[in-house]
């Protein structure tokens, strides 16, 4: 889609376009809290990284999405889109309720903005306990999930 922007407010239309993934994202990162420096770990670029060889060994076209609403002056980015399959994945490094029901959110939101026949999936570290794989299904969205060294995907029925 081509729009016509405006510096300060942003693109006049909404506006998808591909990126290539990140893939020289270190480990680990510092960041200061407060008065001390801490050591983070890049979870879930680690897991995106896995997926994306996972779907690239498959000899399928992996890339994010940019997405920039119409009004705004930032843009949001998908972590994982299978364009060969068109799933939109988004990767979550705990399989807890609380970050379950943030992909279930960011996939819908990112949806709007894509094509219908997009599927959803969110990609967890591990399948969620108790009731969180019903959270995905009544939403329509897949649970992919590692297990051990294996990936399992599921998609949008």
């Amino acid at each position: 889609m081509v729009a016509t922007e405006s510096p300060l407010e942003g693109p006049l239309d909404d506006v998808v376009d591909r990126v290539l993934l990140e893939r020289t994202l270190a480990p680990t990162f510092a960041h200061q809290a407060t008065d001390v420096l801490r050591m983070s770990i890049r979870r879930e670029a680690a897991m995106v990284l896995r997926l994306t060889q996972h779907l690239e060994s498959l000899g399928h076209e992996v890339v994010r999405n940019r997405i920039t609403p119409a009004g705004s002056a930032f843009s949001l980015y998908t972590d994982v889109f299978d364009a060969s399959e068109s799933v939109l994945y988004e990767a979550k490094s705990v399989a807890d309720r609380a970050s379950s029901r943030l992909a279930v959110g960011q996939l819908l939101d990112y949806k709007r903005y894509m094509s219908d026949n997009v599927r959803l999936s969110a990609y967890l570290p591990g399948r969620p306990s108790g009731d969180l794989p019903r959270l995905f299904d009544s939403t329509g969205i897949g649970l992919s999930y590692e297990e051990g060294r294996a990936i399992s995907l599921a998609f949008e029925r």
